[in-house]
C-alpha cells in the first residue's frame, strides 16, 4: 500500500518552497535535492506562480473545500493560457 500524504494546496506548497529557497539561499535544483523530489516537479510547481493573481486567489480559497491538484491546474492553464 502506498502511504497517503495529507493534501496540501499547490499554491500554498509552492509559496512555502519559495520562502525556503529565499531563507536558505537555494536554487530550484538545490531545493529539489533537499526535498528529494525531481527538479522537473519543482519547476512544475513554480510555474503555478505564473497564473494570474485572481486564479491563484481562487485556488487558495477553494482549495480547502476540494482537492485541487497541480497537474489539473497545469493542464487547464496550458489549455486556456
Amino acid at each position: 500500500l502506498k502511504r497517503q500524504e495529507a493534501y496540501v494546496n499547490p499554491i500554498e506548497q509552492v509559496r512555502a518552497y519559495q520562502k525556503m529557497m529565499k531563507t536558505e539561499g537555494l536554487n530550484q535544483s538545490q531545493l529539489a535535492e533537499k526535498l528529494k523530489i525531481s527538479r522537473v516537479r519543482v519547476h512544475q510547481l513554480f510555474s503555478l506562480l505564473k497564473l494570474p493573481q485572481d486564479q491563484q486567489k481562487h485556488i487558495l480559497k477553494h482549495g480547502k473545500e476540494k482537492i485541487i491538484t497541480e497537474r489539473k491546474l497545469r493542464n487547464k492553464h496550458n489549455h486556456f493560457g
